[in-house]
């Protein structure tokens, strides 16, 4: 999706339809395929999302999960953070937009910006 950089991901999550793709394979794998986002996500009450969270406890003073969940979900989040600095500290430059597409090249631009990162 092609949206505004204000668009909160859980947002963009819920237009495109992630949430249904993520409780279906959830259901596929039989609860073992879940995925990590962090506590914005919270407005999403789904058993495929593990949520990490920067205090263990509730506004009621309950436990949100358990803690080694939540210190592991948080240590997943810090890595993808740092891939996606490093992805884009790599290429700072490319800030023009793909104005329009008529032959795949917005795919094309973002495949060959993985492969040049591999490289």
């Amino acid at each position: 999706m092609n949206l505004p950089g204000t668009t909160h991901d859980s947002t963009m999550a819920s237009m495109s339809k992630i949430y249904c793709k993520t409780d279906d394979m959830y259901d596929l794998m039989d609860g073992m395929a879940k995925v990590v986002v962090d506590s914005a996500f919270a407005s999403e009450a789904r058993d495929s999302l593990i949520k990490s969270y920067q205090t263990s406890q509730g506004r009621n003073g309950q436990l949100r999960q358990d803690q080694r969940v939540n210190n592991e979900a948080t240590a997943i989040r810090q890595m993808a953070g740092w891939g996606m600095q490093a992805f884009q500290g790599l290429f700072p430059r490319l800030k023009e937009k793909i104005r329009f597409e008529e032959r795949g090249e917005r795919k094309i631009m973002l495949n060959l910006m993985v492969l040049l990162y591999n490289f």
